[in-house]
């Protein structure tokens, strides 16, 4: 009599490798699944960046003058990557889900031409990083003698370098001297805004 135990003992074994490899197959679709994901909410968070940039623009012109444009265009530089960062994360997601290879192809070449861009723009920010720091250092201390006038709601300068100094802990843009004969110093009669101090809202912290 023939024995059948070697050919059940080889489908058996084929079952399982068939197993592992579905197994596999569906782990790695889940994780593309959640790195779809990431780049879908980091592409929504640079579309929310750029906007807020774009939107900006009259307080980016009254503290950087002329320079403004250059961060205006820094804006619709992030809306642009953020829309197609947002597409790609989508067609991924979409693409794992569906099981569909021209979707997944789709996100293949656009992940190629997303690694090229972010390559690009690495060597262009690279080479305007010192540019924005001279313009920020010479058109910081401008803005806070010009424009700022303390704890006013409605004005977008003031209430930004309230929040800056609050956060940074720091006062003006280089120390207290930057409100030398500034138009808050005119105004006010004080040397310094309460923003500098510690806890701002004390009785105690008088210029």
């Amino acid at each position: 009599m023939w024995s059948h135990e070697p050919r059940a003992s080889s489908t058996l074994s084929s079952t399982e490798s068939w197993l592992r490899l579905r197994n596999f197959y569906t782990c790695l679709k889940y994780m593309m699944f959640c790195f779809n994901t990431i780049i879908f909410v980091s592409g929504g968070i640079l579309l929310g960046l750029g906007i807020w940039i774009r939107y900006g623009g009259i307080l980016f012109s009254k503290i950087l003058g002329s320079y403004a444009v250059h961060f205006l265009n820094i804006g619709y530089f992030c809306i642009v990557v953020g829309l197609m960062l947002t597409v790609l994360g989508f067609l991924g997601c979409l693409g794992a889900m569906k099981e569909s290879r021209f979707l997944l192809l789709m996100f293949i070449m656009t992940m190629m031409a997303i690694f090229i861009a972010k390559i690009a723009a690495a060597v262009l920010a690279l080479a305007f990083t010192q540019m924005v720091e001279g313009i920020l250092r010479e058109k910081g201390p401008k803005s806070l003698k010009e424009y700022y006038v303390d704890n006013v709601k409605d004005d977008a300068v003031s209430g930004s370098w309230n929040s800056v100094m609050q956060r940074l802990k720091c006062c003006g843009f280089n120390n207290y001297t930057d409100f030398s004969n500034s138009v808050f110093v005119n105004k006010t009669g004080l040397l310094y805004p309460k923003a500098c101090c510690t806890t701002p809202d004390s009785s105690v912290c008088e210029a």
